[in-house]
């Protein structure tokens, strides 16, 4: 059977030559498994501190020199200060807390670390988005994926809490970066129908659902803070076998090695191979798109000349910043709920693994504007009466309903996730859609890094976090009155004035 040869188009595109190397079949399919996989152990990473860095363990506390009693660590009631740790030597060392003595004037400590290592992902996102159009979609995606894992391990096996401190930031870099470069390299080897529906597609949840079992299983803070690294590096084993994205080899003018990514994707898809007359005249078309390209600055420039186009930056910042902060907050503040801890962060992720994917189809379904009010309308009443809980009952005897509550307001923010990353990119010109949404996911990163401390403040004040959580989505579900709905609706190329 002869080799089929495809007809040179006179403006053939990366995604016509996808398409006629089989859309989305087996290559496509490896590539999925391999980013998606990846992403277990990066959520894992991210979230090890809700048990690593716990207070709620049992020790001794001695005062003055003389008398011991038993306490939780959380209880800052009984021990706030001039207090020691004595460790029962025949138990586990299970947290960071009892390793270095995190208790009285350092309770702050571990969710100090916590926003360190938030911090870090703020500088990883703003590095990995350059690193990925300088040195290849591959090389960050690995490189960030090797990050994370190595200093993953180190602070494992750290000495002291300025070396653990340092890793977790460096972790951090590791991670922000993976989210920065991650959906990118996958949607580049997609075409736009399968974008959109990979794009549907994470396993943020399973990660977390997978935290849990881990902390049941490894009890020691050491042995849980290597495990989700360990599990990080072996996606490094694929490296030889994934090759870096045919448009970024073609906006770089590597033709050669274009050439070599598409013989493989046609050789793992069972597809004849394009000709090379057929990549010439890609190369030619992705050269004239990127001579066509706006400069980020006259991108900049252009919003914020623009009043229409800066209001509505600053409204899906606040939400972005709102969605952050309210999230991050209730997966660190997990660690104060009651009832089994490692069931606890289970059913967290259980709510994500159905929350976003509702967001996602209610979005087609009523539209964006209202899907995105209404999930956070939906988290704001549950917030709001955790608050009521709090003053009219009072946390005794009403902590599983207070669980059960802050599981509600949970899906509400995971819902409304599903819908803003879509309805931010739809509601800005092509010519600034990419800097809107690294500002506005820059600032989501900022509500990453205040997150922990709300952790803090809930084991002193429990009512203040809630009143501010409320606050804040109730402030986010009123502003989407002054949007526009962008549902079924062609995107816009260049602002209107």
């Amino acid at each position: 059977m002869g080799v089929e040869n495809l007809e040179i188009e006179e403006s053939i595109s990366v995604e016509d030559a996808l398409q006629k190397l089989g859309g989305f079949s087996r290559f496509q399919l490896f590539i999925t498994f391999i980013v998606l996989l990846s992403e277990i152990p990066v959520a894992a990473n991210v979230l090890t501190l809700i048990f690593t860095g716990t207070s709620n363990v049992e020790f001794k506390c001695m005062r003055n020199n003389t008398d011991f009693e038993f306490i939780s660590a959380h209880d800052p009631r009984i021990c706030s200060r001039n207090c020691t740790l004595v460790l029962d030597p025949m138990e586990p060392v299970l947290s960071i807390v009892q390793e270095w003595e995190l208790i009285c004037e350092r309770a702050w400590l571990p969710d100090f670390l916590t926003s360190i290592q938030m911090l870090g992902m703020i500088i990883g996102a703003l590095s990995g988005s350059q690193i990925a159009d300088a040195f290849g979609r591959k090389t960050a995606f690995y490189s960030n994926v090797a990050v994370m894992g190595a200093f993953g391990l180190v602070s494992g096996v750290a000495n002291n809490i300025y070396l653990f401190g340092g890793s977790r930031f460096l972790a951090g870099v590791g991670l922000g970066g993976f989210y920065c470069v991650y959906y990118i390299f996958l949607m580049e080897f997609l075409t736009p129908k399968w974008r959109t529906i990979a794009g549907c597609v994470s396993i943020w949840s399973v990660g977390i659902m997978s935290l849990a079992l881990l902390a049941y299983l490894l009890p020691s803070w050491r042995y849980l803070t290597c495990a989700p690294s360990i599990v990080a590096l072996v996606v490094l084993c694929f490296y030889p076998f994934v090759p870096e994205t045919p448009r970024w080899l073609l906006c770089k003018e590597r033709t050669v090695e274009a050439e070599k990514c598409f013989r493989q994707i046609a050789k793992m898809n069972g597809r004849p191979e394009l000709e090379a007359s057929v990549i010439d005249s890609l190369q030619k078309t992705v050269m004239r798109e990127r001579s066509d390209e706006t400069s980020p600055r006259a991108c900049s420039w252009e919003i914020f000349r623009n009043p229409s186009l800066r209001s509505k930056l600053f409204l899906f910042v606040f939400g972005w910043y709102t969605l952050s902060f309210v999230y991050y907050s209730m997966c660190f503040n997990t660690k104060n709920l009651s009832g089994d801890p490692y069931l606890n962060v289970f059913y967290m992720g259980l709510v994500d693994l159905t929350a976003w994917p509702s967001g996602v189809f209610l979005n087609n379904w009523i539209g964006r504007r209202k899907t995105y009010a209404g999930y956070l309308v939906f988290a704001t009443i549950f917030l709001a009466t955790l608050v009521i809980i709090d003053h009219v009952a009072g946390r005794a005897g009403q902590e599983h309903l207070i669980s059960i509550v802050s599981y509600f307001g949970r899906f509400g923010i995971g819902g409304a996730w599903g819908v803003v990353t879509c309805f931010t990119a739809e509601s800005f010109p092509t010519t600034c859609r990419s800097t809107s949404m690294g500002m506005c996911a820059f600032f989501a990163y900022v509500g990453g890094v205040a997150a922990p401390q709300m952790a803090y403040i809930g084991t002193v004040h429990p009512r203040i976090p809630h009143f501010l959580f409320a606050g804040l989505t109730l402030a986010a579900a009123m502003s989407t009155f002054l949007l526009k709905e962008t549902n079924k609706k062609p995107l816009e190329n260049f602002a209107s004035h």
